[in-house]
């Protein structure tokens, strides 16, 4: 508080003072907005998933086994049953390696799965017809079927069935390939 007695250094020294004091404040804001931005890049927002929709299941810690380098990193995908409304899902894991764990995960472990595309794995086969379907195997990191396609040429190649099953060409194929192939359907 000023005084009619003060002198007029008192009175500068008190607008610098305050001036300083506003350039503090404002630099302070400026360096928690800067700080703020760059803890949020490494954060996502929380997803919100709908019923029937497919989602990975990002690496548990209950389910990492002794060689932590070696294990898949998500596993999946999952069909999304139902949720709460506490960012909680129930997957459909019946069929997965761990079938006796809880259905129940937060959003925070949960990725959203996109499915390939299968129009860009289409020009490697364009100029090749596929004869027949070879062998079968089921692939223990996605948790996709692969057809061994043996085409014109001699050429051989492991297809997932994702992409298989998107292409009406081999149809047939696989019609052929379970009857000759019981076991494996």
């Amino acid at each position: 508080m000023l005084h009619p007695n003060d002198s007029v250094d008192t009175i500068e020294h008190l607008t610098d003072f305050a001036d300083n004091i506003d350039y503090l404040y404002h630099t302070l804001l400026a360096s928690q907005e800067l700080y703020k931005k760059h803890y949020d890049t490494g954060r996502r927002s929380s997803y919100r998933f709908k019923s029937n929709d497919w989602v990975w299941i990002k690496k548990p810690s209950e389910f990492i086994s002794s060689n932590k380098k070696l294990c898949p990193r998500k596993y999946g995908p999952f069909k999304v049953l139902k949720s709460d409304k506490f960012f909680n899902y129930k997957l459909d894991i019946s069929n997965s390696p761990f079938p006796d764990k809880h259905p129940w995960f937060h959003c925070c472990e949960l990725e959203p799965f996109i499915a390939r595309d299968p129009k860009f794995y289409k020009p490697l086969f364009d100029n090749k017809t596929a004869i027949k379907i070879v062998d079968y195997k089921f692939n223990e990191t996605s948790y996709f079927a692969e057809y061994l396609v043996l085409f014109d040429d001699d050429f051989e190649s492991w297809i997932d069935c994702y992409i298989i099953d998107n292409d009406n060409t081999f149809d047939q194929l696989i019609k052929d390939f379970n009857t000759n192939h019981p076991n494996f359907t």
